[in-house]
């Protein structure tokens, strides 16, 4: 296979579809999952300070179970996944005054503290989501990916693992915060923004109908108006 070296840049101003223009049919946003921890593991790292309190891609892949944003809605006050998105940013600092939800974000915050659950971490492709993307490239015929950093200054070619935990370590070998995972030819792509809690899936019609059933990605298909902005409403009163 044929390693192409176009370089893809995330689509901030344009409907998805439309920034790359005819070289996909179809795309999903998938959103990056909560990390539920057994008790005694979620122990540990509360009594760690900064950084370190979150877990290590060892601790996901060995530890962690996926939470939907749907199943936090369901236990939450929020009216939808819009709103969900809008109180992680809210969380983040990545918000205006104008624009930002600190009830909702205290709400969550409040809950997130009180059980052993984690937010996805923000700008990277998650390690649980690694198992069910790879599915799909393996299921078009493809042995091997593509990893690139945000810049594309950096990228390379990376073996498909066959083990689950070795799926979601397969960024590891990568030397740089992996910004986008691809088919080498790139007619399938995954991209995710630095500030963002979601990834783009970008292929062909029938591989992103095979990613509406595979469990483990949750999200919802692009129309042709989808933008960066899908989860933005009126700023909350």
């Amino acid at each position: 296979m044929t390693r192409s070296d176009w370089h893809p840049t995330y689509p901030q101003e344009v409907p998805f579809l439309d920034h790359f223009g005819d070289r996909f049919d179809s795309a999903m946003v998938v959103l990056h999952p909560f990390l539920l921890l057994p008790e005694e593991v979620a122990a540990r790292l509360a009594a760690l300070e900064g950084d370190e309190r979150y877990p290590s891609d060892e601790v996901i892949a060995d530890h962690a179970a996926p939470r939907s944003w749907s199943w936090l809605c369901d236990r939450l006050s929020f009216a939808g996944l819009e709103e969900l998105n809008r109180t992680m940013l809210t969380s983040m600092g990545g918000l205006s005054e104008e624009y930002a939800d600190p009830t909702g974000a205290d709400e969550l915050n409040e809950f997130l503290e009180a059980h052993p659950i984690w937010p996805p971490a923000e700008g990277r492709i998650e390690p649980l989501l690694l198992p069910p993307i790879l599915s799909l490239l393996t299921d078009a015929g493809y042995h091997e990916f593509f990893v690139r950093d945000e810049f594309g200054e950096d990228g390379r070619t990376l073996p498909i693992p066959e083990e689950d935990r070795a799926l979601r370590l397969a960024l590891a070998p990568a030397p740089f915060v992996v910004a986008s995972v691809s088919s080498p030819d790139d007619a399938i792509l995954a991209l995710v923004h630095w500030n963002s809690f979601y990834t783009i899936l970008l292929g062909p019609r029938s591989t992103i109908d095979s990613a509406e059933r595979v469990a483990g990605l949750e999200g919802f298909r692009c129309t042709e108006d989808t933008t960066h902005l899908w989860w933005f409403r009126e700023p909350v009163s």
